[in-house]
Formats: structure tokens, sequence, C-alpha cells
């Protein structure tokens, strides 16, 4: 049921309102995103002035004008800058805006909308909460948005109005801003066309990524590969809103110092989203210093390849199946054949790895030794399943169908499907009644809304390749419906997850 902790979290939100978009333009990982590899252009450095990599590539073409194009139509993504009513707001206008189009003399636009109308509503609910979000301060125009908080108020038990400013901060005194949650917020404003709030989050990442200095123990180099040859340090997994100088993972301002390879290859997903939307090139090359950095500090050479979970100053020997479905999404962006390829060995050799659930993808490995081999005996994941088809890291359609098979059965059934209900409401009274989606692993316990976004995503994709009579025994298009119903029913009683 749902938990009386009402609190909107940055990812649950992001996942479920890409569900309702269309999927084409939102899926991350998928080689359509960008065409072509992203090919590294030897001279360039991540403070270089004029930094270039292939801007053909990137779809940085030459730069469009509002006389060309028109004044006051709609966004377009991928164009380097906009001519649209509110430019001026997001601060990415062309720069013959004003003449042409304030002063009245270029031409007007005729192009419809990209988004259907009734998408556009729920993204802005998105929009709004994010512009909402307290963000860290100690950086001039950069810092990341805090992951929960605040209350969402509404029914009339005493829980129902949170009384602290995030979870936990009576007893911790700090709220979460926790580096998963915020690339996938960059990725999700810079398909957006919000250009200056996704490099506020970037440029806390480099802050962070780059040090002045070498420090000990945790620093990755020039001896490492570096393309961009200079000092990198990994990203923890949460901070506070006070500042953190990077390689330091520890102390009252770091929440969780953890280096989580899924993380970080989330991190150089979204930097590298983020070139290719502005042509911007220098977030490539830190996409590409953090895909060499993990290649070595966490890669494994048995037969199961793949990338260990999590690196110095506070290792983790076990693999987990996530983790290495980001670094494959990551490497396909990139075009780094051999990383994807040890990602993709060890994804697929997860398939029944775990021999309580043969038709399933295994959670992992265990940690007991580095590159342990041996089966984590423990649930199958959500995100296990439908992130390895959404990122294309498993294209056999045997196993697609085996493993969504299982995952989409009810819980009874020893599948994740199940229902909830809302008993609280909002601050009208108005509840969102009986809510359909899935858990976090088939050991959970009520709806996962983060997975359960995720999850009707690689749905509607199995469904528009194989059509509504793919799986056996399931219901797609009905499932589909009702999740998709659920998830519409949560953002118009809170306008938030």
């Amino acid at each position: 049921q749902i938990s009386p902790e009402r609190t909107s979290s940055l990812a649950m939100g992001l996942r479920l309102l890409l569900a309702l978009a269309p999927l084409a333009a939102l899926v991350v990982g998928q080689a359509s995103e960008i065409p072509q590899a992203l090919p590294l252009n030897d001279d360039c450095e991540v403070d270089a002035e004029n930094c270039s990599i292939s801007l053909r590539q990137l779809r940085a073409h030459a730069a469009p004008s509002c006389a060309s194009v028109g004044c006051h139509g709609a966004y377009v993504r991928g164009r380097s800058c906009q001519c649209t009513e509110k430019c001026k707001h997001y601060r990415n206008c062309c720069s013959d805006y004003v003449e042409q189009c304030e002063l009245g003399a270029g031409p007007k636009t005729s192009l419809e909308p990209l988004i259907p109308f009734e998408t556009e509503i729920y993204l802005q609910f998105l929009d709004e909460f994010l512009e909402k979000q307290p963000r860290q301060k100690f950086l001039k125009h950069a810092g990341l948005l805090q992951t929960f908080g605040s209350s969402l108020g509404g029914g009339s038990c005493d829980l129902c109005e949170l009384p602290e400013q995030c979870p936990e901060f009576g007893t911790s005194q700090r709220c979460r801003f926790d580096v998963y949650d915020n690339a996938v917020a960059a990725i999700y404003l810079t398909k957006r066309g919000k250009i200056a709030a996704a490099r506020e989050i970037l440029d806390a990442f480099i802050h962070q990524l780059y040090p002045a200095q070498k420090v000990p123990h945790v620093t990755f180099g020039d001896r490492d590969g570096l393309p961009s040859g200079r000092w990198l340090t990994l990203v923890g997994s949460s901070y506070t809103e006070a500042e953190v100088k990077p390689g330091i993972y520890w102390g009252k301002n770091v929440v969780d110092g953890g280096v989580d390879t899924g993380n970080n290859a989330w991190v150089g997903i979204a930097l590298a989203q983020f070139a290719a939307e502005t042509g911007e090139s220098c977030y490539l090359v830190a996409a590409r210093d953090i895909l060499t950095a993990l290649k070595k500090g966490a890669d494994c050479n048995d037969k199961l390849l793949g990338f260990m979970a999590k690196l110095r100053p506070y290792p983790a020997n076990y693999r987990s199946t996530e983790h290495n479905i980001d670094v494959y999404a990551l490497a396909k962006i990139l075009g780094d054949e051999d990383a994807m390829n040890r990602a993709r060995v060890f994804v697929q050799e997860m398939f029944g790895h775990n021999e309580r659930y043969p038709k399933s993808f295994a959670m992992g490995t265990d940690g007991a030794v580095p590159c342990d081999t041996t089966t984590m005996q423990t649930a199958i994941p959500a995100d296990g399943q439908f992130w390895a088809l959404l990122a294309g890291v498993e294209q056999a359609k045997e196993r697609q169908v085996s493993a969504l098979s299982d995952a989409l059965q009810s819980v009874e059934d020893g599948g994740m499907l199940t229902t909830d209900e809302d008993l609280i409401g909002n601050a009208q009274n108005r509840s969102a009644g009986s809510l359909r989606g899935l858990r976090f692993t088939n050991w959970g316990n009520g709806v996962q809304w983060e997975n359960t976004a995720s999850a009707m995503m690689a749905m509607v994709m199995f469904q528009e390749k194989h059509g509504d009579a793919a799986l056996p025994g399931i219901d797609l298009k009905g499932e589909v419906k009702s999740i998709r119903k659920s998830m519409l029913k949560l953002a118009d009683t809170y306008n938030a997850i």
C-alpha cells in the first residue's frame, strides 16, 4: 500500500513521465539516439576552448537562425538554438531572436507541436516539480537537485503532511542529493530543451570528476589512458547540499560515498546525451573519461566478463546485472565495442544463472572474492528484465519473451505485477484509488513506480515490435493500458509521484 511517508523522488517521477512521453524520443542507450558512434579527437581536452569531436556526428550543424526557421514555433529537439516564445526563459535563443522575432521582422512558423497536447500537460507537471526542487548552491551556476521532498500533503491523517523537508531529516539533519536521480534528471531536461537547467547538473558532476590535483588512492589519470589526460575522481552515490571536494567520499556532507559503477555510467550517459544535443563536445570527453576509468578499475576477465559493482575507496567484488546494463548503454553510445561486449556477455550469462529462476536474468554474482562467479541467491530484479530490453543488450526474442512473461505474472504466481490502493488522497481528499504496477523484485512489497514506468516502456517497445499476442497467456495490451491509467491517475491526483 502507498506509504504515508509521501515525498516525491526525482527518479520515480522522471521515469514515470518519460513513460508517458513518445517512447522513441526518450529511451536512453538505444542506438537510434545517436546515429553513429562518436569518435574522439585526440587533441581535445576537457578545458579546451574549442573542443571539437566530429560535430557533424554530434548533430551540431551550422547554427540555425530565426530568419531561416521562423519565429514562435514549437521546440525542435536537436536544434542548437531555438526561436520559440519561451527561448529567453530557457536561455537557448538563436542570436538573431531579438531582431527577427521581438522586433517583428522574422517570419512566423506554422509548425505543429511535436509532442501531443495531453502528454505535454503531464510533462509540465514534471517541469514544475523540478523547478521547485532545492539545488546545491556552493557552485556558481551549477548544483545537484535534492532527491526527495517536500511533503505532498493531503488526506486527514496525522502523517499526511510531513513536518520535515525530506525523509530522515529529523535524525540526520541533511537531505539527499543522489547522483543517479540527477543523471536521469539531466537527460530529461536535455530532451526537453531545458539546456541551462541540464547544464547546472552536469557542471556539478564535472566539479566532482576533475580535481585540481591528484587525490591519493582514488584518482585515475593519463597513465590509465584517460582521453582528457586530466586527473579524474569518479563520483560517489549521494551528497548533501554542502560543498564536497572532488575525491572525498566520507564526512558529514557525503550521504553515501560508494563509487557505484552503475551511477557513474548514468552520469556518462547524461554527459554524452548533452553533448549530442548541444554540440558541446567537451562533455563527451568527460563521458569517455568515465567509461575509461570504469574499464580500468572494475573490469573482470573470467568467463563472465562484465564489471564489478563498486570501485575504490570502498570496492565491492560482486557484479550486478543492472550495473552492466548501464555500462553497456554508455559504451553503446560511445561506440566502445570492447566495453559493450564485456557488459553484454555478463548480462546474457545471467539469464538462468539463478537456478531457482531459470527463465529470468539473475540479480548478479556474489562478492566473496574479486570477480566472484558464484550466483547471488536472491530475488529477481525488475530492472534486470526490462532494462535489458530497453538498452538492447539482449536481442534474442525467446529470452525476451521468457523474462517478460515471468516478470508479468501476478505476485501470487511468483511474478511482479500487483495492485496497490491509495489510502490517503490529495489535499482535496481525492484519492488515486486502485493502482496497477510492478514490484521492485519478485520478493518485493507494493508497487515501485520507477521500475513500473521502465517496465511499461519496455512492454510498449516489445509490443510495437512483436505485437499484442507475443507473450503467451498475458494480456500485454490490457496490462499496458492498466499501468498507464494508474500512472496518469497518480499524476492527476498529486501533480507528482
